[in-house]
């Protein structure tokens, strides 16, 4: 099992580094979100959703958050419990646990591959709806760090893409912006400013207001 899922982390390296470079190409400024969607039917991951911002913190400090896992509670909509069941080499296996799941199961089981303060990849091991994707970090002048998450999602059997679309649009956002959060905290900084998120949809540019769900991803 440990041999297919480095093929697939491979495999999902190679198809999403260009989506999240195209972000990252968008400059976003302090206390911005930038967030891309693609949709591409027929795919393995028809679905695909993609989330850059700055983050006012060195690489390490975000890396430790990011790598926390049994303190990623409130990271995603609905996020009650993350609980480490495996740890080795770099390869972690995660259960997470939310509250009010509606279209996902209420608990799944992530598998994740760390380049330490770099990426870590992900994939949800078994369910109904597939699930992969990375966060990525770079350093940027001036003690900035590049955030990206980017979630691609294979939805289960009849449950159609603009539906889970409209979840991960909020999702991936309040995602990076709780990341961003946790490390400002943990360097004793506040940031009480309303974000601004810029939504760009199959090469098209859309203005929303940041209104999370309260559903679980």
């Amino acid at each position: 099992m440990i041999n297919g899922v480095i093929t697939v982390f491979f495999y999902l390296t190679f198809l999403t580094i260009s989506l999240c470079a195209q972000a990252s190409e968008q400059n976003p400024k302090p206390r911005q979100v930038i967030v891309k969607t693609e949709v591409s039917r027929g795919a393995e991951y028809p679905l695909k959703v993609t989330g850059v911002l700055l983050v006012e913190s060195e690489p390490e400090v975000v890396w430790g958050v990011l790598t926390d896992y049994e303190h990623l509670e409130g990271v995603f909509p609905g996020l009650v419990k993350s609980q480490v069941l495996t740890k080795d080499a770099g390869e972690v296996v995660v259960e997470q646990r939310y509250r009010g799941l509606i279209f996902l199961s209420r608990s799944m089981v992530f598998v994740s591959r760390e380049d330490p303060v770099r990426r870590i990849d992900f994939r949800r091991l078994k369910g109904k709806s597939s699930v992969a994707g990375y966060w990525s970090l770079e350093p940027v002048a001036g003690g900035f760090t590049r955030l990206c998450l980017e979630v691609a999602v294979r939805p289960r059997r009849f449950l159609p893409l603009w539906i889970v679309g409209g979840m991960l649009k909020d999702h991936v956002p309040h995602g990076l912006l709780s990341i961003r959060q946790k490390s400002l905290t943990k360097l004793n900084k506040n940031d009480s400013e309303d974000p601004e998120i810029i939504y760009l949809e199959e090469g098209h540019e859309e203005w929303h207001e940041d209104n999370p769900s309260q559903e679980g991803f």
